[in-house]
């Protein structure tokens, strides 16, 4: 330990003797940065100082007494008590002694702006991965400010998970030996991660690393894809890259992070040179022997200097050898963005114009420089997608996941890379396109998942076309969009109405849910009425005579108000399922109501849907879809007019939430889907709904991007989660482990 104070510890006095004193994170810094390695320079405010901190304010008796009033099969109690734990902790004065070890230290460095980590030296304290509020705060500036984050992470080691897990395993509450990480703020032009294994595969042989511009918080949260270089570990020889296009970049705005467009000249460009990739890759060697195992690196360069910013083991590395199901690197194709998970094989049909969509026949593989709406019906035969162009949020990427068949974009040349005919196989998990077919591939990707969740997983799919497969998979039913099955019927339906098909279209309709009923027999059937912007609507047959251009359809005349406003046409629809309804004796049908604007909407909407002859019962039950922050302000309101459920949509809701819109490409990844507020208005309005007894559902996009949001959905009390079926087993493990972790008491 040297001349280390008790209390803080400079980065290059730490060894790896000092586990329980600063942590693995911190020890893994010292190290380095005793190594010679870049390292930025930092301090550990030690275990030492939390567990003074603690003793002084007697707060171990507190904390301790405060844990027996828990009731550990009531939820409610656990947040009870961690919220007074945290009440103290932030009350509580830290002692003088360590007060000045922290204001000297910082200004040692010259009173940076600089990031607070929690650093942990239990192995089996596995909670840290999920159950904090909080694991670092960058961008720190000031003495007060410091002080005030350092109150926070201690804090946050009593979030209502961690207590849970505490208990669960019987660990002292008051006995944790945690570090804090002070580290001086590297202002990234580059940045990234680096792998000394390839981590698909295990290889031992390469170096992969990925690069963004600007600051790293785009990658560590996926809103951005990387470039990605592929390096032999033995020569530094580049064996591959692959160039992703990045129309946004996070940088440093006073004491803030802040988002800048790209401009288009470098959009496209390699993120870091070959003599950069070549030092990262001899680094990341180095710190492979030093530690003498795989290593997991996050690197920055400012002002062309690399740094690391830490490094771990790879926990997941194997001995390296290929099973049978992975591909041989000769076999590999192109290297490019996994959009949608699942593999499939079958010949290539390349398009390059709208003309030859016809050539897509069933089973193909449809390579495109992009797709639009026009591309739907042969994506809809193709076994999987592959692109020129495109980002995550791009038609290909978010069609794929509605149609549930792989999809790999932004491959930048594969229209010209892929021959006509030729049989290959897409991996829309890895991202990656193989020569030849792979069955074994195929057998496994269509495995069931057996494992049974207290909280209920429905599929959203877009049409009759994926219904045999879907209908198999372990789901307690399925999520049906009602507009989708407008825009299938192509035909504007005041076109309908003025030609007289109204019958036409009501029976087509009622068919095709009696489909879906029937696939899912005695699942449950959640069938959204219909909500077309009207953009969308003037793209069916006879749609520009009658809607107008709007120039925010989103929110526009759509929805709630524009059933209320044109009852005929909500007519056809509701028709339609009273038919499938008394064809076929549903026994588990949800009606929910599309974007709801008011109370008055709501009962409007109700008295038609009661008109027709549809009536709330065990069997029929009305939910409303929550889109708006009037929505959940208001909820109480709601459910007294008389609802079953509800349903957050929540792409809507984040959109209005925040003041941005999710699908607009101008401002792609700039929203965060674990903002407070969203997550407030979530918890809300499920907690809300759980009061009143009815049932609280969630689908949209940003279900599927975080475990964290998933375990925060648990642990609030969500009845029902909608998501796309390639995501129904990944999230229903999700599921299960959070119940498992969170919930297992209650359940018994």
């Amino acid at each position: 330990m040297g001349n280390k104070s008790n209390f803080i510890s400079w980065f290059k006095e730490i060894d790896k003797d000092d586990i329980k004193l600063a942590g693995d994170k911190a020890v893994a810094l010292g190290e380095m940065a005793s190594s010679g390695f870049p390292v930025p320079e930092g301090f550990v405010l030690t275990s030492h100082s939390f567990n003074l901190f603690i003793k002084e304010n007697k707060l171990d008796l507190k904390i301790k007494h405060l844990i027996q009033t828990a009731n550990f099969e009531d939820l409610k109690s656990i947040a009870q008590v961690s919220s007074h734990i945290k009440n103290y902790i932030m009350s509580a004065t830290i002692p003088d002694e360590i007060i000045q070890e922290i204001l000297f230290a910082y200004a040692s460095l010259g009173e940076p702006l600089v990031a607070v980590r929690l650093s942990t030296a239990l192995k089996d304290l596995s909670y840290m991965s999920f159950a904090l509020q909080k694991e670092a705060f960058l961008n720190v500036k000031g003495d007060a400010v410091l002080v005030e984050k350092i109150k926070l992470l201690w804090a946050s080691l009593f979030e209502p998970r961690s207590i849970f897990y505490r208990e669960e395993n019987k660990l002292d509450h008051t006995a944790i030996n945690v570090s804090l990480i002070v580290q001086k703020m590297v202002e990234s032009e580059r940045s990234g991660a680096l792998f000394t294994i390839d981590p698909r595969t295990n290889n031992k042989s390469k170096i992969i690393i990925k690069a963004i511009y600007g600051l790293g918080e785009l990658l560590l949260e996926g809103k951005t894809d990387p470039d990605l270089y592929e390096i032999d570990k033995n020569d530094f020889t580049i064996l591959g890259k692959s160039i992703a296009s990045q129309q946004k970049l996070l940088k440093k705005a006073g004491t803030s992070d802040k988002e800048f467009s790209i401009g288009k000249h470098d959009q496209n460009k390699q993120k870091i040179s070959d003599e950069e990739i070549v030092s990262l890759a001899a680094l990341g060697k180095k710190l492979e022997n030093y530690f003498y195992f795989p290593q997991e690196i996050n690197w920055a360069i400012e002002n062309n200097k690399i740094y690391i910013i830490d490094s771990k083991q790879i926990d997941t590395f194997g001995n390296g050898n290929q099973t049978s199901n992975e591909a041989k690197n000769d076999d590999i194709l192109i290297k490019a963005v996994a959009a949608n998970p699942g593999i499939a094989s079958g010949p290539v049909r390349v398009i390059l114009e709208k003309k030859d969509l016809n050539k897509v026949g069933p089973g193909d593989i449809l390579v495109c420089r992009e797709t639009d709406p026009d591309y739907i019906s042969a994506m809809e035969k193709s076994a999987a997608i592959v692109t020129d162009k495109g980002n995550k949020r791009s038609h290909a990427a978010l069609s794929s996941k509605k149609l549930g068949i792989p999809a790999v974009i932004n491959s930048q040349n594969a229209t010209e890379t892929l021959t006509e005919g030729s049989i290959v196989t897409v991996n829309g998990t890895a991202g990656e396109i193989y020569r030849g077919g792979f069955a074994s591939y195929s057998s496994r990707n269509l495995q069931q998942d057996t494992i049974k969740t207290a909280t209920k997983l429905y599929v959203s799919i877009s049409g009759v076309k994926q219904l045999e497969a879907v209908s198999q998979k372990n789901a307690e039913g399925v999520f049906l969009d009602g507009g989708i099955l407008f825009s299938s019927f192509g035909t504007h339906p005041k076109k309908i109405l003025k030609e007289g098909k109204k019958k036409e279209m009501t029976d087509w309709l009622a068919s095709e849910i009696t489909k879906f009923c029937q696939a899912f027999d005695q699942r449950t059937v959640i069938y959204k009425l219909s909500s077309l912007t009207t953009d969308e609507y003037r793209k069916l047959a006879g749609g520009k005579e009658y809607e107008p251009l709007e120039k925010n359809p989103i929110l526009g005349f759509r929805g709630a108000l524009r059933h209320i406003q044109n009852p005929k046409v909500l007519e056809i629809e509701l028709n339609a399922i009273k038919k499938a309804k008394d064809s076929i004796k549903l026994n588990n049908f949800c009606l929910l109501i599309p974007f709801v604007r008011s109370f008055n909407e709501l009962t409007s909407i109700k008295k038609m849907i009661n008109g027709i002859g549809l009536e709330r019962s065990s069997n029929f039950k009305i939910w409303m879809e929550i889109n708006t922050p009037e929505n959940v302000i208001l909820l109480d309101r709601y459910i007294k007019a008389g609802i079953d459920g509800i349903s957050i949509n929540t792409d809507y809701l984040t959109s209005l939430f925040i003041g941005e819109d999710v699908y607009n490409p101008e401002i792609l990844n700039q929203y965060d889907y674990l903002d407070p507020a969203i997550l407030w208005a979530f918890e809300n309005a499920i907690k809300i709904a759980n009061k009143a007894m009815i049932s609280s559902s969630i689908h949209g996009e940003l279900t599927a991007n975080s475990s964290e949001l998933i375990k925060n959905l648990v642990l609030w009390g969500i009845t029902d989660v909608s998501v796309t079926p390639d995501l129904l087993d990944e999230i229903r493990k999700s599921v299960s482990q959070a119940e498992k972790e969170v919930i297992k008491k209650i359940n018994g």
